[in-house]
């Protein structure tokens, strides 16, 4: 059963749950939710970029990794949850729809550009360090 539910302002593209707190990827913003007590889930933070969509989100440690559409890969330091904040970027060539993480690597699905891996060893300065084209829109990478 559903111990119960909280409403975003958009449409969540991406949800991701670490340590008793769930990132959604939002469209114009990334939202961290206070779900120590599933039966009593708030927001208490919250990242905005007004500009693009975010579409998925991962995390790793203190750093939330956010797919945000035209604006490629936004890297949000998330270690004090009440106020996270930009701390890097890589711009993707085309439209960032999906990430995962793994060590010290992101891969994002870049939609017509195909997976593309970047290096977050150093979040506040993220490089690519290799791609994959593939055939046909990417969307998703797990």
């Amino acid at each position: 059963y559903i111990e119960d539910t909280l409403n975003t302002p958009a449409s969540a593209q991406g949800i991701c749950v670490s340590d008793g707190y769930a990132y959604v990827a939002d469209m114009l913003s990334t939202r961290i939710i206070d779900v120590f007590n599933p039966a009593n889930p708030f927001e208490i933070g919250v990242y905005e970029n007004l500009t693009y969509f975010a579409q998925d989100v991962a995390i790793s440690g203190d750093y939330a990794y956010v797919a945000y559409g035209k604006e490629g890969l936004r890297i949000i330091d998330a270690s004090n949850p009440y106020f996270p904040g930009e701390v890097g970027f890589w711009d993707t060539p085309y439209i960032a729809r999906g990430v995962a993480v793994s060590n010290t690597y992101a891969y994002v699905a870049d939609a017509d550009s195909g997976l593309r891996i970047i290096n977050i060893t150093n979040p506040f300065s993220p490089y690519e360090v290799g791609y994959c084209n593939t055939i046909g829109w990417v969307e998703h990478v797990t």
